[in-house]
């Protein structure tokens, strides 16, 4: 049962990801932490919080987690597969919000589905 409620769930985070996420023809910087659509560069780990207050995490190289309880829950369980809040770009949205935080830079906040100007 527990499963069938984390796939649901999961399913519901996932839809929250931006569209471009979902497209698997990203190139992915490695060492950068970023990505490309040949547009511009960006973040290359998503961050998704749930009503529930679940969170997931979405990678730009097609990685994924299941809900997890916290952000830190999620940041730790993405270190794991190569995530470093300190050297990647990155996101955390949550109830309508996006925080971008780029390495050496303040973190924004915009209404989710915004960017930063670069």
């Amino acid at each position: 049962m527990e499963s069938v409620i984390h796939g649901v769930i999961a399913t519901k985070l996932e839809a929250k990801l931006p569209a471009f996420v979902h497209r698997s023809k990203l190139t992915y910087f490695g060492n950068s932490g970023g990505y490309t659509t040949g547009m511009s560069t960006g973040p290359a780990w998503w961050f998704i919080g749930s009503e529930a207050g679940y969170w997931m995490w979405r990678s730009a190289n097609s990685a994924a987690s299941g809900p997890l309880r916290t952000l830190e829950d999620a940041k730790a369980d993405a270190a794991r597969f190569g995530f470093d809040a300190a050297e990647h770009y990155w996101t955390a949205t949550t109830e309508g919000r996006t925080s971008h935080f780029r390495p050496g830079q303040p973190s924004v906040n915009l209404p989710a589905g915004e960017n930063p100007k670069d």
